[in-house]
Parts: C-alpha cells; sequence; structure tokens
C-alpha cells in the first residue's frame, strides 16, 4: 500500500493545480517533475515508501501556467511498531527565487571573470607592444649609425633594458 501523505506543500496557491487531483491522480505528481529530475525524484520516493527515515531533496515542477517551479522537500516517514513505513510528515517550500538569484548571481560572476581576463591581456599586450616600440626605435637609431663606432661611442640609453623588459615580460606570460 502507498504511503498517503498531505498535499497541502503543492497546493493550488502555489503551482495552480486543484488538491483534488493530487488527491484522486496517483500518477499526477509525477506528471508534473521536470523531465530532467523525474528519474532522481521518482526513486527518492520509491525508497521512502519502503524506508522510514529523513529525505530531504530539492527538484522542479512545471506549475499549471508551465512555469518551472522549484522545491525543497523535506520528508520524515513514520514506521509502525515493526518498522514498516506507515505515514509521512514533512514540509514543502517553494526555492525557485533562491535558485534563480544562484543562477543570476553565478552568471555576473562569470561576466567578471571574462571581463578581467580581457583587461589583463589588454594590458599584457600594451606592456609588451611598448617594449618592442622602444626596442624597434632603439634599433632604427643604431641603424642609422655608422658600421663602426667610434671608441668612445656608448650604447643607445635604455636599449638593454627594454629589450631585457620585453623578453622577461613575455617570459613571465607564457604557457608552462
Amino acid at each position: 500500500a502507498a504511503l498517503v501523505g498531505d498535499c497541502r506543500c503543492l497546493s493550488e496557491a502555489l503551482l495552480g493545480y486543484p488538491v483534488r487531483r493530487w488527491l484522486i491522480d496517483t500518477e499526477f505528481r509525477q506528471r508534473i517533475l521536470h523531465p530532467d529530475d523525474q528519474e532522481s525524484v521518482m526513486a527518492l520516493y520509491r525508497q521512502y515508501q519502503s524506508e522510514t527515515g529523513d529525505y530531504d531533496l530539492e527538484y522542479r515542477v512545471i506549475a499549471q501556467d508551465e512555469r518551472e517551479v522549484w522545491l525543497r522537500e523535506t520528508i520524515h516517514v513514520i514506521g509502525d511498531a515493526s518498522g514498516n513505513p506507515v505515514r509521512l510528515t514533512g514540509l514543502c517550500v517553494d526555492i525557485t527565487e533562491r535558485k534563480n538569484a544562484a543562477k543570476e548571481l553565478s552568471r555576473q560572476l562569470v561576466a567578471v571573470q571574462e571581463a578581467e581576463r580581457r583587461t589583463i591581456a589588454r594590458e599584457l599586450h600594451d606592456e609588451v607592444g611598448q617594449a618592442l616600440t622602444g626596442l624597434k626605435l632603439s634599433l632604427e637609431t643604431a641603424l642609422r649609425l655608422p658600421p663602426h663606432p667610434p671608441p668612445n661611442a656608448r650604447p643607445l640609453p635604455g636599449s638593454p633594458e627594454i629589450s631585457a623588459s620585453a623578453a622577461s615580460t613575455r617570459r613571465d606570460d607564457s604557457p608552462a
């Protein structure tokens, strides 16, 4: 025999279905489960039909107006003297807003991470680009010098530093 539970938690006010449907149609609950949640929820329902204990689950149902509603259900299965399940009590809460808020926060986090990646990439590109431009200008200046510098010639100011900076920036940011 199937356990009998109170279906007020899934009443007309929450999902739009008349309570009478819950009481008459034994397959009604399964039909309104979200397709992605049917297998796991029905497996748990079968388990608490045969075992006493406490159960906690979150799942989606489709309301009469076709909204997706997230529910959190906490169930306590009461057994007889032999330990056979005879009654269940529990609480069912609409957690749709919480789930939607978590989904939105996750979406925002991904957007912020992507923006940060773009900023870092742009900064690295600009830093390396500036160092290479400086090096190019130094080399162009060096090419205009006579092939054999006079004995008192000095290196172009900043050339070794610019070259080292460009090389180290590239090495620091290279994939391992």
